[in-house]
């Protein structure tokens, strides 16, 4: 009697991802992201997600011009390469500075000071699978914007346990409730100063 072997999903890497891009395979409008292996098609941004990633956008951009020039790149919706298997396009991350802004190199989890989510429909996926990824992967800090509340879940004080590496504090910080980067300790605002932004 032969054994019966279940079948199994094939994990796709970065590498491949990126050639089914070239080879026409995905579409450049095609709103897709790498996690873990698999391509996850995003929804389309509506125009409340997009003004509020152009807002934060802005505000980051002005905030870090004046307390930490030179220090930090703005990034809008671009790659961050977290594993050979997982490529997602956080909403707004600030990044270790380089004279090069990455052109030589894809940017890393280890880049990243800080990586925000604008939520509105996308918040139980957020939590339930970008969060762990992303803390799988060491990002130091994460904020998802739920829109709807409005309020910011900050994610951070990475605990780097093996088997699986966790954000050990998480809290929801809302009106004059401080927060401060871990990366950048000169950033400290109230929670107010980036929602009046939405």
């Amino acid at each position: 009697m032969s054994a019966v072997i279940a079948p199994s999903l094939r994990k796709i890497t970065a590498a491949e991802y990126h050639q089914m891009g070239e080879a026409g395979i995905l579409r450049p409008d095609e709103r897709v992201e790498l996690l873990d292996g698999k391509i996850i098609k995003m929804a389309p941004i509506g125009s409340r997600h997009a003004s509020t990633v152009n807002r934060l956008s802005h505000f980051f951009i002005e905030l870090l011009a004046s307390i930490a020039p030179n220090q930090v790149i703005v990034s809008t919706q671009n790659p961050l390469r977290l594993s050979n298997f997982s490529e997602p396009q956080p909403d707004l991350c600030l990044l270790r500075y380089r004279n090069d802004f990455y052109s030589s190199r894809s940017v890393e989890a280890s880049d990243a000071l800080l990586l925000i989510e604008v939520s509105d429909s996308s918040l139980r996926f957020d939590r339930r699978v970008k969060i762990p990824l992303y803390a799988a992967s060491g990002v130091a800090e994460v904020w998802l914007v739920d829109l709807d509340l409005p309020a910011i879940e900050v994610f951070d004080s990475l605990s780097p346990d093996p088997p699986k590496p966790a954000y050990s504090r998480q809290r929801v910080c809302s009106g004059q409730q401080r927060i401060e980067l871990g990366l950048l300790p000169q950033v400290s605002l109230a929670a107010a100063q980036v929602l009046s932004h939405l």
